[in-house]
């Protein structure tokens, strides 16, 4: 047991491993006490926490998030508690609602420690579904002012945390609501989020920031241009272990958010549907390469509607639907930055002089040819590995063809920085031909090829 709870120690022990063992054990009952201590020891060798499972499918699995936090048409119906109740708990327990293609679920503060097949709601989703459960803050929004809805009452957020730990959850969900594009007004609901992240990461959660603009909003646009650029501000003062979730209303712009995709401080970008309805949100999301979906309204009102012999078969498609604009492939990703993002592209495949140059500035004298590539790389290796040197502003970086064939760490490069959400180019070095005709070509066109 303690071996389990403590990552990466691997078992060396004796006593344990003989502890089912006797000498009067026939050759099949020690055969059977020898293979169960030799499993036990491998489990707790190999175990992984829950948190860092949960964690390692926040940042790398397929998938999209449920929003069920909200109650989609039965909130124009407040007496329907019981029919939410059995909604929600009919959409959890049926077979197509799954870790397959859903990465976590949000709940409401009233439903996470509800029972459900003798355990929690929260519990269940994990141990059963394979979701990493999210606990939602209940909704106490202030008055419009300076173009924002902020929460009203941040003292709440200890309790909050508390209820969070006891439930087993993943992190806290919050929401603020952008009406129109006052710098002020967006600067002090970003800074109120980051605040309240602040603490909920101090207790081992993870805030997942719902920043809400009003689909209805004659400055939509606007209001998303000034909130990308305060997010990009507060994310940058984050210390390097602080990890948080965003949740965007799907933006006018397609690709607007392509910059926060890149920061390492940021887990995931997730797609707030925001009022539209379910062929809206997909097709507005299909256009934002790289954002997940987190519906609440576009999932809920499939399931609603279905009657209640097609319900599998509905909740099926929109979970498959939903998914499937979830998802794009590496190619797609980079394709889309290289075209949308704003940022730079650093040029790493200086060669020769140029070379030698770079390492003069950088305070190194040196002349061998060997010798020089491997300074070269150990100051690339130095740069990239910064966390300053990050995907929210580097679009792409240009290789020499010797970094290619080289590692940084324990990555290949081009892998290494696609982790970054960098592209890589290859710069192929042939050298020139003399001048003639007025222009240099390439000397060794065969190179390009190899």
């Amino acid at each position: 047991t303690k071996l389990a709870q403590n990552v990466s120690i691997i078992a060396a022990m004796g006593r344990p491993l003989t502890e089912g063992m006797h000498v009067r054990q026939t050759k099949a009952e020690f055969t059977a006490a020898l293979d169960e201590a030799i499993k036990a020891l491998w489990c707790a060798s190999t175990a992984i926490p829950t948190r860092m499972l949960q964690g390692m499918k926040m940042a790398s699995a397929d998938g999209f998030f449920a929003a069920l936090d909200q109650r989609g048409a039965l909130e124009k119906n407040s007496d329907a508690e019981s029919a939410w109740t059995a909604l929600q708990e009919r959409i959890i327990t049926d077979p197509s609602f799954n870790g397959t293609r859903i990465m976590g679920a949000s709940l409401c503060e009233a439903t996470v420690c509800r029972e459900l097949n003798f355990t929690t709601l929260a519990i269940y989703l994990w141990e059963k579904k394979n979701v990493v459960p999210f606990l939602c803050m209940n909704e106490h929004l202030g008055k419009e002012a300076n173009g924002v809805r902020l929460i009203k009452d941040s003292s709440r957020v200890d309790r909050v945390i508390l209820k969070a730990t006891a439930n087993s959850v993943y992190g806290i969900k919050m929401r603020s609501v952008i009406c129109s594009a006052n710098s002020k007004g967006i600067y002090s609901a970003v800074k109120q989020q980051f605040g309240i992240g602040k603490r909920i990461l101090q207790a081992g959660l993870v805030p997942i920031m719902q920043l809400e603009v009003d689909i209805h909003s004659e400055t939509k646009a606007g209001c998303e241009a000034l909130l990308l650029d305060e997010l990009l501000r507060f994310s940058d003062k984050l210390l390097s272990s602080e990890k948080i979730v965003l949740w965007l209303t799907l933006p006018t712009k397609a690709n607007m958010y392509l910059t926060l995709l890149g920061h390492p401080n940021i887990i995931r970008v997730v797609a707030l549907s925001g009022g539209y309805d379910f062929g809206s949100s997909c097709e507005l999301l299909s256009k934002n390469v790289g954002m997940v979906a987190g519906f609440a309204r576009a999932l809920l009102e499939k399931a609603e509607k279905a009657p209640p012999e097609d319900f599998s078969r509905v909740l099926e498609g929109a979970c498959q639907g939903i998914y499937t604009v979830s998802c794009s492939t590496a190619k797609e990703r980079m394709s889309a930055k290289l075209a949308k993002q704003r940022g730079l592209i650093v040029s790493l495949d200086h060669a020769g002089s140029a070379a030698q140059t770079i390492l003069a500035d950088y305070g190194l004298d040196v002349t061998d040819p060997e010798e020089i590539l491997d300074e070269l790389h150990g100051i690339r290796t130095r740069m990239a590995t910064n966390p300053k040197f990050n995907g929210s502003r580097i679009i792409a970086v240009v290789l020499h063809d010797d970094t290619m064939a080289r590692q940084i760490g324990s990555l290949l490069p081009t892998k290494f920085f696609w982790e970054k959400t960098i592209v890589t180019f290859l710069s192929v070095s042939t050298g020139l031909s003399p001048e003639s005709d007025g222009v240099q070509l390439m000397k060794d066109e065969g190179k390009v090829h190899r």
